[in-house]
């Protein structure tokens, strides 16, 4: 029984499973904004199925990649620790991917093609893209924008074009990529410097261009209030977290942060979500519910 539950671990290490708490609000937020400004026919099922499936996809194929790194700096992680083979890895990589896929073609063609897209962007950050600088946190940024897209991709081709899909398309984009562009400190001690507040900057402008849908927009006064508090209160939350970054930080507490920008997503997509109508506020108000469990699963977990 011990040896299962290793085994467990070590793959629930692998896929960092508090950071898979964080995926489905992205093509929740792309699904009730396609649904604002349209009607939707496909399911949210399958876009959230198949965002899951992606992003576990591509932590197996980083680890895979970085397997002689990791057993240099991160020598206790699941492959480099033997706990698990890469056959095994990329057996689950093959399953992982072809499910998706089939998952996302079940809201047709556009849905279809969003996690192709998705999933190519994926191997590429991971084979090539993320040793380039500035490249690599763009395209690790995209892959966030691209999941919310296929979600709203249920909608077609018109929820994807949709003004408020995109624009929160673009602000998921701008908020990984600073984080990421952090990361690339994770296994050094060094200063972090003036690039701990870029993820503070994205949400703070991003709060200006969307004032608009905040205060201008159709939402009743109490959506409005709850869209503002959510805004602040991840302004907050990514100061704090900048803050923990002065000076030089010790090489295990880089990462740890990091995981913390990660669990803020869970803000950022209950304030997307509540800019949309009812039953949306319910699905943001579900995700802040998540926010104590990432907590808790972090402290056993990876989630850098």
């Amino acid at each position: 029984m011990s040896s299962i539950n290793g085994k467990l671990s070590a793959w629930l290490h692998l896929v960092r499973l508090p950071n898979l708490l964080t995926v489905p609000g992205d093509p929740l937020a792309g699904f009730f904004l396609a649904m604002a400004a349209g009607p939707v026919r496909g399911s949210i099922l399958f876009p959230v199925a198949a965002s899951l499936l992606l992003y576990a996809f591509g932590l197996m194929l980083n680890d895979l990649v970085d397997l002689k790194d990791d057993a240099r700096e991160r020598p206790g992680r699941p492959l480099p620790g033997g706990q698990v083979t890469p056959v095994q890895v990329i057996l689950a990589m093959m399953i992982l991917l072809a499910l998706a896929l089939w998952l996302a073609s079940m809201n047709g063609r556009a849905s279809l093609a969003l996690a192709g897209i998705l999933a190519a962007a994926i191997i590429i950050y991971n084979v090539a893209g993320k040793r380039i600088p500035l490249i690599g946190p763009l395209n690790m940024g995209l892959c966030r924008g691209l999941s919310l897209l296929l979600g709203a991709s249920a909608a077609g081709l018109s929820g994807v074009k949709g003004y408020t899909a995109l624009s929160a398309s673009v602000l998921l984009i701008a908020y990984i990529t600073a984080v990421t562009i952090i990361a690339s400190k994770e296994t050094s001690q060094a200063a972090v410097g003036p690039r701990r507040w870029l993820p503070a900057i994205v949400v703070m402008v991003f709060a200006g261009l969307l004032s608009w849908d905040i205060f201008c927009g159709s939402n009743p006064l109490l959506l409005k209030i709850l869209s503002s508090l959510l805004a602040i209160a991840l302004m907050t939350w990514c100061l704090n977290s900048g803050s923990m970054l002065a000076g030089k930080p010790l090489p295990g507490a880089v990462p740890a942060v990091i995981g913390r920008f990660i669990q803020g997503l869970l803000i950022l997509q209950a304030f997307l979500l509540s800019l949309c109508g009812w039953p949306a506020p319910v699905v943001a108000g579900i995700l802040l519910l998540v926010l104590p469990v990432f907590s808790v699963l972090a402290r056993r977990f990876y989630s850098s």
